[in-house]
């Protein structure tokens, strides 16, 4: 009869101290941002619109974790990007856009991951630029200068794959050794034949940041470029933020390339408000070689209003040498509307974001 009743109480302890080892979270999250664009020549007339910032995109996500004992834990993120003015999502083809996976993480062997995922220099670089810098700022610097909306990718291949090139069937490994964050990524992509490299290493010493970041495809439909570098640096003194970048984005099957700079700073007088200003610039060459440079200077400034809700307002100026190789145009999410009729295009937004 002892060994009887014990057998349940052995289970019973079993299962009870599982449970207090394999703690579990899961967590729904989101941004909401929606705003008003002014454009001062888009096909030749000035239009407004209803946007979404490029900065920091409407997403809605699942994120959940597993404590499975000894410094070990399971982990998987699931998010889509939403359009809030029509309330569609921005990629029609693919549920979880952004990013669906899974993985292990461990504090002494880092992060790996495996599933549908945006590359290093976007999500595990950690650097700012004058893009999220200024909240709902335009897309500048090496982020691009916009292709035209519904047109295919380079030439030029001006996005240096900060607004997120998603790659499926991917593994990716992250760790921190000290002050030091490596990363790597691999990806095989589709039955088509597709593969994807990328690595990434990142210093921090005080309020100073320096990183690259380095991808490399053969994606045949991509919008971004296909061989992309990135170098990104950070300073943090008071309540100033000073950012530099730099990178170069080539087609690999022609002439297209672009090599950005973008140089930006943020200054914080108080909890509240966040006021910005950058300039960025680059050196472009379309598929048949010709030759183009590009100048956007930008302001900003973000009022916060709650932990959760912030006002902005951000105006830029994109400047062409020359636009039958590279058209003048000012990024927004999906790309701009139309391209400019001259050579310059100008650009308002004021908008409202909420997280939660």
């Amino acid at each position: 009869m002892k060994t009887i009743y014990s057998m349940p109480a052995c289970i019973l302890s079993a299962l009870l101290t599982q449970s207090a080892v394999a703690q579990s979270a899961t967590t729904l999250y989101g941004v909401v941002d929606t705003g008003i664009t002014y454009l001062s020549n888009s096909g030749g007339h000035s239009s407004m619109s209803g946007t979404s910032s490029v900065g920091r995109p409407s997403v809605l996500g699942l994120r959940g974790s597993e404590d499975l004992g000894e410094g070990l834990s399971s982990i998987f993120t699931l998010e889509t990007q939403i359009v809030p003015g029509t309330g569609r999502q921005l990629n029609n083809s693919t549920f979880w856009g952004r990013e669906a996976s899974v993985g292990l993480t461990n504090r002494t062997w880092g992060t790996l991951k495996l599933g549908r995922m945006p590359d290093l220099s976007f999500t595990d670089l950690g650097i700012l630029d004058g893009t999220p810098l200024i909240q709902g700022g335009m897309q500048s610097g090496y982020t691009g200068f916009s292709r035209p909306a519904g047109q295919p990718g380079p030439p030029p291949p001006v996005d240096l794959h900060y607004g997120g090139a998603v790659y499926n069937n991917a593994i990716k490994w992250v760790n921190d050794f000290g002050p030091v964050r490596v990363g790597l990524m691999h990806s095989r992509g589709d039955a088509s034949g597709d593969r994807m490299y990328g690595a990434m290493v990142r210093y921090t010493f005080g309020g100073f940041t320096l990183g690259a970041a380095y991808t490399k495809d053969n994606f045949t439909t991509a919008v971004f470029a296909r061989q992309a570098f990135v170098v990104k640096a950070q300073y943090f003194t008071g309540p100033f933020i000073f950012v530099a970048n730099y990178g170069v984005g080539k087609d690999t099957t022609s002439h297209a390339q672009v090599r950005p700079l973008e140089l930006a700073v943020q200054y914080a007088p108080d909890f509240r408000w966040r006021l910005g200003i950058g300039f960025g610039y680059a050196w472009a060459t379309n598929a048949v070689g010709e030759k183009a440079r590009i100048q956007q200077p930008f302001a900003g400034v973000k009022y916060v209003l709650s932990k959760r809700t912030e006002l902005y307002a951000v105006a830029a100026r994109n400047h062409t040498s020359d636009p039958s190789v590279v058209p003048a145009t000012v990024s927004t999410p999906g790309g701009a509307f139309n391209v400019s009729s001259s050579n310059v295009m100008s650009a308002v937004t004021m908008g409202i974001t909420h997280s939660f």
